[in-house]
């Protein structure tokens, strides 16, 4: 006798294969919404999770006047630093042919070799730069992909109010600059703005700076509190006449705007689903009601047949499942494609060195639970009325 009403429900779906094909339409959206969303907000953090780690990026930051390279020494004293970077930070100016203005540059010293790493390079192409070549320079791989540079290419620069030519020893990208903005930027543009690495003494002469540096990046042991730790290394600055506000990651222009798009991504795989999710219970509460209406006299003949009402509600709530395992099928495989489509374009705006993309298990689930969850919400009341009549 169960057959007999199984046998009905496909003929029903058959019959109405076109109500059923919208809704379930309907309903793919809002599941390949869900999983392209947290897929990609998944993908995305354990890339940067993975590239913070691989480079060493920092804890703490701090920009502060021209101080001693001895202070450096004692902030790595401080409990709860794992490494210190003082770095010698300024601006420049490039010039280059066919572009009428010079392009501003950000000018960072290279990372010490020696000792932990902290906001480490990830060379794309060429090498660093010999130790006693002053004159070599690291370019950040996007500027140098936008204007064809490469390693060996000559680069006209102004620094501190003197003109340079200098020679581009690699490319590389760097954990501080996932997301890099230039002076007046609104968004990033390659072929207008440049970060440029060189040699810590090198640069430190051109900017004046001579033996001080004017930068401080800190990374923390994993597992101690930052803001402890920052306000210690807040306290020893200021003691010391640094006149530096130590700021977290939070505060750091690149973390937080790549934060703001990982909560963008949250909420659009939250919002957008539940409008598709709403209009397609609707569609199939009024469908479910319709369908019961035109199916009385058979309802009556199934009872007749010895049918039980729970068993009478139990067939329209199929029917509905039926639906919402057909959209399941069709949007799970949609949204993890998308989802690696949409990762990737993120990776061409972000300044990732590779990319770890993977389906949001958990999420799928989530949507097969919800979707069932749904769909039965909506032929309850059909059903219902089915057992009462």
């Amino acid at each position: 006798m169960i057959g007999l009403l199984d046998r009905k429900l496909l003929r029903d779906l058959w019959r109405l294969r076109g109500q059923g094909l919208g809704i379930v339409l309907v309903l793919a959206c809002a599941a390949a919404t869900v999983v392209m969303s947290f897929s990609v907000q998944r993908s995305l953090a354990e890339t940067r999770a993975d590239y913070y780690r691989r480079y060493g990026f920092a804890d703490l930051f701090a920009t502060l006047p021209p101080a001693p390279l001895s202070l450096a020494d004692a902030v790595r004293r401080v409990p709860g630093v794992a490494a210190v970077a003082a770095r010698v930070v300024g601006r420049g100016g490039i010039s280059l042919d066919g572009v009428d203005e010079p392009i501003p540059a950000r000018l960072i010293s290279l990372p010490q070799p020696e000792g932990p790493a902290v906001n480490a390079l990830a060379l794309q192409q060429g090498r660093l730069p010999s130790g006693d070549r002053s004159d070599e320079v690291v370019i950040d791989a996007g500027f140098a992909k936008a204007h064809g540079l490469g390693p060996g290419s000559r680069l006209a620069m102004t620094i501190g109010g003197h003109r340079r030519t200098l020679t581009i020893a690699g490319t590389a990208l760097s954990p501080e600059f996932i997301f890099a903005l230039g002076p007046g930027q609104i968004v990033p543009d390659d072929r207008r703005f440049a970060i440029v690495w060189q040699d810590r003494k090198s640069l430190a002469e051109a900017l004046g700076l001579g033996d001080r540096f004017n930068d401080l990046v800190v990374r923390l042991t994993p597992g101690v509190s930052a803001a402890a730790v920052g306000e210690a290394v807040d306290r020893l600055l200021a003691a010391n006449g640094g006149g530096a506000v130590v700021h977290g990651r939070a505060r750091q222009l690149s973390h937080a705007f790549v934060d703001s798009q990982l909560e963008e991504l949250g909420a659009i795989g939250i919002l957008v689903p539940a409008i598709f999710l709403g209009v397609a219970v609707f569609l199939l509460h009024a469908s479910m009601l319709r369908i019961v209406e035109q199916q009385r006299p058979e309802i009556g003949i199934a009872k007749a047949l010895g049918f039980d009402d729970a068993t009478i509600g139990r067939h329209y709530v199929k029917f509905a499942l039926a639906l919402a395992i057909a959209a399941s099928v069709l949007g799970l495989p949609v949204g993890i494609a998308l989802g690696r489509i949409v990762t990737e374009i993120y990776v061409g705006f972000f300044r990732f060195p590779f990319l770890h993309y993977g389906a949001d298990l958990l999420a799928a689930a989530g949507v097969i639970a919800v979707l069932g969850a749904a769909a039965t919400l909506a032929a309850l009341q059909p059903a219902s009325r089915a057992a009462a009549l």
